[in-house]
């Protein structure tokens, strides 16, 4: 609260106060004689927390209210309000913001005069008796109302006033006459447009009553607790729901019992959600997320989601459940033995299917939550896990925005966090084999280590804030199971177990992201009063009944557009001239959101669902149509991801915090952190060796991180531990001291541990690689491209003879493996390799090559190298002394 400013002591005299309230004349005399001879009671309070505390403490004692959460049946009435403007408190004139300041003055009702005030009455409406009671109260309240419609209390300043209530106030507990009751702002509404019209009385009241009948009563009685409805509608015992799709819905409920139960759960999946998730989720692949702020009970939902065969996203499940009274923070209090719960209450409520299988996920796609993992591993033991990437990417963003704050803002930045974030798209995209991905950080590391090296100033702070985010990469690196979680590999590896293209398979749980935010933002917002969200109740009640009918039709009828629209691609059949049969007429199709019978049955809806579905998959698109459809949803897909995270780095390069957050302050600790940055080798038994200068080498055995990503990072199994970004974690382990030593390996030291089948990465020496998702970064020997270089067009038109076209793509393979060759030919060379060792592998054309490229090569002194041409896309350093020798080797 320290931005909020103090409250300035202005003088208030009880006089200019007490001339407001509404007294008698002898109260108005017994008032002004307290004040004067006894004195008012004030309470100051600042902006401290411990302070605002003692102020909360003093504020629900009193009695005191801030509109609207006005109880009818409070003694105390708000007199006058008045207000200023102030402004926030702050540093910088950019962050400086303007609060209001709030003066409410309370009197008690037991000593209010209807007679006296500008709203004076001969006849008394107010329903407490005026007993003479001289209590009133003076609040001093700051608020931000940037949102006119809900305005924040920020802090309570001040409560200046007579706090005593007369012994006749205090024996009065009972009104004598009912109390006003405001109606609700939407009826309210509705009623003043009906008086416009000159409609009467009578009839006004008839209307308002069925406007609120349809509006809000829908079978709720409004007047009990949501506790007491849904524990009516899915108790064990004669259950009384107000729509019989809420019994068809339920899978699991478990009460709030004190003494018994901690909480209350909820599972709900609707017989056609069910059998969606038979048809698209059974040994197929599901996607899980948890949100909360979804109605206004301390409620948090976890949601399931399959994917049609157009990659559609369609819920089959929520799991709705109540945060522990005690609990402090709503949206952590869960941990993985709760979602193991669930998830096996929902297993079970899904039964068996026609084969007696039980319901089988093969892969599932998660956010960085372990909990979550943990409680799919526990459910499934074969599972295959993937990270989200886009959670993975908005990691490594922040990463970089933290340690790339210490170059100074503008194109010395944006080179290196541009050249990062290409490197880290081609391991989220492209690289798909792990020793691959460890060559291609160990070159970029080498490449920074040797800017590093230069005499410019820049040039160092951008090589040891570039090597700071790679140590921090490294925790996503160092364990191939960490690594296959979130790689092209692990994808590969989920489509081969769901026997599907790559391209289906969901590595971002994107699909259900969106589905949480049109579930706050587009489905309840017609549910909505005055934008206030729902009762748990109401929730339950309009998303089995309304919501999720409502999605499901959409669902259908734009399957079925799409099917038209394909369809419609095809040329039209030739008309037949002889008499021809009359057409048959369209399948009719149930619309979920009609009203049903209260008598049907479980099995019932079940065999509504069934024909439901069948009637949406009745006129299916054939096999090679499908298969369009599903992969041009997923290109475009990602194409926009890929576009939008690029377009998110480049929009980060900000300096909206301390340039040196994130990274140590004092240039020896910065110099210690570049240390850290290590190597990483891949041992030819599948373990992973991080080389220490000097030392002996780290092993790393991958069989011992099986399931590192579900319960070895840290205990959740406490109902108050924080959400812990699980990579967060693993990244704190691989930058500690105690972790890393030395520095990394040089250049020709890497390749030299690198296995013998282990290609090099080919460094484009002309332009910058293709970074499409479509394309590759580069192919090793072994693995010539399959697709045609982008350099020729003849390759890529579409109207070119076949024969051609193949002779252009032969010759373009060709000139790529030259390339290749020749540069590994000049790498070996530079580790001293004999030149006659490498004569069987030279021709003329290999020769040409190698000789342009070493008479290309440009080297300064040892202690100031540069990066060769081509392979980097950061400005080229300016030195204090420029030394260039360009080396030509005459081997042939």
């Amino acid at each position: 609260m320290a931005f909020v400013p103090p409250l300035t002591a202005k003088s208030v005299t009880a006089a200019s106060i007490l001339k407001k309230l509404r007294l008698s004349a002898n109260d108005r005399k017994a008032a002004e004689d307290h004040a004067n001879i006894v004195g008012l009671d004030s309470y100051r309070f600042s902006n401290s927390a411990e302070d605002q505390v003692r102020a909360c403490e003093t504020f629900a004692d009193l009695g005191l209210y801030i509109p609207p959460d006005r109880d009818v049946r409070s003694k105390l009435a708000i007199i006058t309000t008045d207000s200023e403007k102030c402004r926030s408190l702050a540093t910088e004139p950019t962050k400086i913001r303007v609060f209001t300041r709030i003066r409410r003055l309370f009197q008690c009702l037991c000593g209010s005069d209807h007679e006296d005030g500008r709203h004076a009455s001969g006849k008394r409406q107010m329903g407490w008796e005026n007993v003479g009671c001289g209590a009133w109260f003076r609040l001093t309240s700051t608020h931000d109302v940037t949102d006119k419609e809900n305005p924040i209390l920020l802090t309570i300043d001040h409560i200046l006033g007579d706090f005593t209530h007369s012994p006749q106030c205090l024996e009065t507990d009972t009104m004598s006459r009912n109390p006003r009751i405001a109606l609700e702002p939407a009826l309210r509404e509705f009623a003043l447009s009906l008086l416009r019209k000159n409609t009467p009385l009578p009839q006004l009241r008839q209307q308002c009553r069925e406007f609120s009948r349809a509006r809000w009563e829908s079978g709720i009685p409004q007047r009990s607790t949501p506790e007491n409805n849904l524990h009516l509608w899915f108790r064990d015992e004669n259950p009384s729901p107000p729509d019989p799709r809420l019994a068809a819905s339920c899978l699991s409920y478990t009460p709030l019992i004190p003494g018994q139960s901690d909480r209350f759960s909820l599972i709900l999946s609707t017989p056609e959600q069910r059998l969606l998730a038979w048809k698209y989720g059974h040994q197929k692949q599901l996607l899980m997320d948890l949100t909360f702020g979804v109605c206004n009970g301390r409620a948090l939902l976890a949601i399931l989601m399959v994917l049609d065969d157009q990659q559609k996203g369609l819920p089959v499940a929520f799991m709705l459940f109540t945060a522990k009274k005690d609990a402090k923070a709503v949206h952590a209090d869960y941990n993985k033995e709760l979602l193991k719960d669930l998830l096996c209450k929902w297993k079970s409520g899904m039964g068996v299917n026609e084969k007696g299988e039980s319901f089988d996920a093969r892969v599932a796609a998660t956010d960085n939550d372990a909990r979550e993992r943990f409680g799919l591993r526990e459910n499934w033991e074969e599972v295959w896990l993937l990270l989200c990437i886009f959670h993975v990417w908005q990691a490594w963003r922040n990463g970089l925005n933290k340690y790339l704050r210490a170059i100074p803002k503008g194109p010395d930045r944006k080179s290196i966090r541009t050249r990062l974030a290409k490197f880290l798209m081609r391991l989220l995209k492209e690289i798909n084999i792990y020793e691959d991905a460890i060559t291609a950080y160990n070159i970029e590391l080498d490449e920074f280590k040797r800017i590093g090296r230069t005499r410019s100033e820049i040039a160092k702070t951008q090589s040891k804030a570039a090597i700071g985010f790679l140590t921090y990469l490294q925790g996503y690196l160092k364990v191939r199971e960490i690594w296959q979680c979130w790689s092209l590999a692990g994808a590969e590896k989920a489509a081969e177990l769901m026997g599907i293209p790559v391209s289906h398979v969901a590595r971002t749980t994107n699909a259900l992201e969106s589905f949480n935010g049109r579930l706050k933002g587009v489905y309840f917002a017609q549910y909505q009063h005055s934008g206030r969200l729902p009762r748990i109740d109401v929730w339950v009640l309009t998303m089995i009944t309304k919501v999720i009918p409502d999605f499901l039709d959409s669902w259908a009828e734009k399957r079925q557009l799409n099917t038209h629209y394909q369809n419609m691609r095809k040329v039209a059949p030739k008309t037949i001239k002889s008499t021809s049969t009359p057409s048959s007429p369209p399948l009719s199709r149930i619309v979920l959101n009609d009203p049903v019978p209260k008598s049907m049955s479980s099995q019932e809806f079940d065999a509504r669902a069934r024909t439901w579905l069948n009637s949406v998959l009745a006129t299916p698109t054939s096999a090679v149509d499908s298969r369009y459809v599903a992969n041009q949803n997923a290109q475009e897909r990602a194409d926009k991801l890929e576009s939008a995270l690029l377009d998110q780095i480049a929009a980060d390069d900000t300096d909206d915090v301390d340039s040196n957050e994130g990274l140590p302050s004092d240039d020896a600790e910065l110099e210690l952190m570049a240390d850290f940055g290590t190597a990483l080798v891949v041992e030819p038994n599948g373990n992973t060796s991080i080389s220490v200068g000097g030392g002996p080498e780290l092993e790393f055995n991958s069989d011992e991180h099986t399931g590192y990503l579900t319960h070895d990072i840290y205990d959740t199994s406490v109902s108050d531990a924080p959400m812990v970004d699980v990579m967060e974690d693993m990244s704190a382990a691989a930058s500690s001291s105690d972790f890393f030593d030395e520095i990394a390996l040089e250049y020709s030291e890497i390749i030299r541990d690198l296995p013998s089948d282990v290609s090099l990465p080919f460094p484009f020496t002309s332009g910058q690689p293709n970074y499409n998702l479509s394309g590759s970064f580069h192919h090793s020997a072994e693995n010539p491209p399959s697709s045609p270089s982008s350099n020729s067009n003849l390759s890529f038109n579409p109207h070119t003879n076949p024969s051609i076209r193949s002779a252009a793509q032969l010759r373009s393979d060709i000139e790529i493996l030259e390339k290749q060759l020749a540069f590994k030919l000049h790498c070996l060379l530079d580790l001293g390799t004999e030149k006659e060792f490498l004569q069987h592998h030279i021709s003329p054309s290999i020769s040409t090559r190698l000789e342009q490229l070493a008479e290309e090569s440009e080297f300064a002194a040892e202690d100031d190298r540069e990066p060769a041409e081509g392979t980097s896309n950061l400005a080229p350093f300016e030195t204090e002394r420029k030394r260039k020798r360009i080396q030509s080797r005459n081997v042939w």
